[in-house]
């Protein structure tokens, strides 16, 4: 009994020392850096008390394994485990990632030391001083000695932001060679932006425009944020302050943003050349004034730099669409002073999307922004020559407008010597004719310049009213052509179709360019649901119908889970009444649908179905089987007869038959002799057709109704899902 116990006891301490065991990764001379990302392993620390040797006996996973996601909220430790290939002992710079706060303690055969870093410790208790990150300094020794090195380190962030889990080994030259790259880039751009700031400074004093000091600050703001957040300035005068740091760059990047809608508007001279989007960057600054007063006061509070980021990240793409699009227009409007300077708006618009688009979709706290700085330091240069372009057209325009003063002038004093001369003649030979006609023709100078002047104030005013109505009609469309790329957006898209209608076709065909039909489709737990919706009206105030009733169709089914048909259509009426608050307005909008929620099996597949005027069509080519599921006479919003109440109807139908579903716009619609095609005609044609393949069944519908229609206006929105069990 006594050796089954033991040889019990020694499986178990092999399986644990088995589990517990830790990968070595080895440090090749060949390699200047190299990245231990592989052999990371991490373990979250819920109680937030864990300490070391403690954290020893933790069940440390790959980090490249973890399914979960990173908490910012939650501690962490990571383990390394490195041994050195070199011939003699070596000093190496691990950089362990990024995080606030990071407590390191290096393993070695006869002892353990410990070492302070990250973002928010001062550079006295960090032996590597270099960067704003979590670097700390690793001694290895030879390989001869086989004697790897352990590593624990244990993140915490205070600013909501992610860690960064990027370690890697460098030896100290090229961790000094990194830096070094990193101080020579920044010295670079920093001596740029300081000449530039200095010139600029210089013109607004002795020409007295504001353009100058507004760019001058834009650049002052662009190098302080710089300066902060690739560590210099943390190293030259924020030692002991690292958090007075990383206060510095969220201000510096809000107050940039401020400073460059103030130049744009002035240098562009919005508030004539373009109103709309004058207004545009108006209520931009007004945001950024906010963002940049709540993050003065609340950052050194809360110090969470995390809803700082989403904050400017939502910020961001509609910052960049307003600059775009004001640069794009000058461009267009041929503004000669402003083209320079817009196409510095435009390099910077694309870049900073571009950084955007990294932030959305790797988002960390040490995003790389090096073309981004290259952007800005383009645009700080092209902003200079830009100035100096303005005033060369200025004064160009001077020089033209003076020379044009000058024979203008001239004309006239020749013109009037002439006219002087001739008249003196007549004067002397028909004196007495003069006398007699002047008043006459006094009085028919005058009105004929009258006249001329009435004809100019209307040809002018006419052209007024159509170049106002011309950019009318363009906004018009464009809004509407914008309006119809985001409700197509809210459809289902082709693989989800394909994924869960298998064969299918749709009729979908607005009768404007937005349209008051739309279907939701989802499969939840299992079920597919599938609704289609005619909403009130078409055109925009169908459209806008359509996104409320997309939007609460999330809500009911997606958000409260609720999967009754007939319990989903009541609480869509009920919301519509709500939101559109129908009891005060005493409108009448509202929708029309058929909602089905059906899964297949093997041989069947069961329906629950509901509709609000709309019904079900189901045909089986093989079986020859029909039918119909009627919907309620009742419609969604508005005021309604509540003595009628939507019904649930379930049924199962055998695999291979075809359900038919979708608005009355197909049935209502007329031809030139004002016959409606009628709900019968509609089933019959689908009956007729069932017996064809998909595709088929969807030409011969179309074709049918384009027959019927012969030529006339599609007169509602027209909606039509077919699918097979």
């Amino acid at each position: 009994m006594i050796k089954h116990m033991l040889t019990i006891g020694w499986l178990l301490t092999f399986i644990c020392i088995k589990a517990n065991a830790q990968q070595i990764q080895y440090i090749s001379p060949s390699q200047q850096a190299s990245e231990l990302s592989l052999s990371l392993e991490i373990y979250k620390d819920t109680s937030a008390k864990l300490t070391y040797p403690a954290v020893k006996n933790a069940p440390f996973q790959l980090y490249k394994q973890t399914t979960h996601t990173i908490n910012p909220n939650a501690v962490y430790w990571g383990r390394l485990a490195v041994q050195s290939k070199y011939t003699a002992d070596q000093q190496f710079v691990l950089y362990l990632g990024t995080a606030n706060y990071c407590e390191a303690y290096i393993e070695t055969v006869d002892s353990v030391y410990k070492e302070f870093t990250g973002r928010l410790v001062p550079l006295s208790q960090r032996k590597v001083k270099e960067g704003r990150n979590a670097p700390i300094l690793l001694s290895l020794p030879q390989a001869s000695q086989n004697q790897p090195i352990t590593i624990y380190f244990r993140f915490q962030n205070v600013d909501n932001r992610p860690f960064g889990f990027n370690t890697t080994i460098y030896t100290e030259e090229a961790w000094q060679t990194l830096f070094m790259s990193r101080d020579l880039a920044q010295g670079i751009f920093n001596a740029l932006m300081g000449t530039l700031v200095l010139y600029l400074l210089s013109l607004s004093i002795l020409l007295k425009q504001r353009d100058y000091i507004y760019a001058a600050f834009y650049l002052f703001f662009i190098a302080l944020y710089y300066l902060s957040s690739k560590g210099v300035l943390l190293e030259q005068l924020l030692q002991k302050h690292p958090k007075i740091n990383e206060l510095i760059w969220p201000n510096a990047l809000v107050f940039s943003i401020l400073s460059l809608i103030l130049l744009t508007r002035s240098f562009l001279n919005t508030h004539q050349n373009l109103r709309f989007w004058h207004r545009a960057l108006t209520v931009l600054f007004i945001i950024y004034a906010v963002v940049g007063c709540s993050t003065l006061v609340s950052l050194p509070i809360w110090f969470n730099v995390r809803l700082f980021d989403n904050t400017m990240l939502v910020l961001g793409i509609p910052t960049v669409v307003i600059i775009l699009s004001t640069s794009i227009l000058t461009l267009y409007k041929k503004i000669k002073k402003a083209t320079l300077f817009a196409w510095s708006n435009i390099q910077l618009a694309v870049l900073f999307f571009l950084f955007i688009l990294d932030v959305a979709f790797n988002y960390s706290s040490n995003n790389s922004s090096i073309l981004l700085q290259l952007g800005y330091a383009t645009q700080g240069i092209m902003f200079t020559i830009a100035f100096a372009q303005r005033m060369r057209i200025i004064e160009k325009e001077k020089r033209a407008l003076q020379s044009q003063k000058m024979q203008l002038i001239a004309k006239q004093n020749e013109l009037l010597e002439q006219k002087v001369e001739a008249r003196s003649e007549e004067l002397q030979t028909i004196n007495h004719k003069i006398l007699t006609q002047n008043e006459v023709i006094e009085k028919k100078n005058a009105a004929l310049a009258q006249l001329q002047e009435e004809v100019e104030a209307q040809r002018d005013t006419i052209e007024y009213h159509n170049r106002t109505l011309n950019h009318r009609n363009t906004l018009i469309t464009q809004s509407i052509r914008a309006a119809q790329n985001i409700q197509q957006a809210i459809l289902p898209n082709q693989r989800k179709l394909d994924y869960l209608l298998k064969e299918h076709f749709i009729i979908y065909r607005p009768k404007d360019v937005v349209s008051g039909d739309f279907y939701w489709l989802n499969e939840i737990e299992g079920y597919t649901y599938l609704a289609t919706v005619d909403c009130t009206g078409h055109g925009v105030p169908g459209a806008l119908m359509s996104m409320i009733g997309n939007i609460l169709l999330d809500k009911i089914i997606r958000v409260k889970k609720v999967t009754d048909p007939a319990q989903i259509i009541q609480q869509l009426h009920d919301e519509i009444y709500i939101t559109l608050r129908q009891e005060e307005t005493q409108n009448n909008y509202g929708m029309d649908m058929s909602l089905l929620i059906f899964k297949r099996f093997e041989t069947h597949c069961n329906i629950r179905f509901c509709g609000a005027r709309h019904s079900l069509h189901y045909y089986n080519p093989h079986t020859q089987e029909k039918g119909t599921f009627k919907g309620d006479r009742k419609s969604l919003g508005g005021l309604q007869n509540n003595d009628i109440c939507f019904n649930t109807q379930e049924v199962d139908l055998s695999s291979g038959t075809f359900i038919y579903i979708g608005s009355d716009g197909m049935e209502d619609q007329n031809n030139s002799k004002r016959r409606r095609f009628s709900s019968q005609r509609v089933i019959q044609t689908l009956m007729e057709a069932a017996t064809l393949p998909l595709n088929q069944q969807k030409e011969t519908l179309e074709k049918t109704l384009e027959n019927f229609m012969e030529g006339v206006v599609q007169r509602d929105d027209i909606l039509i899902i077919c699918f097979q069990v």
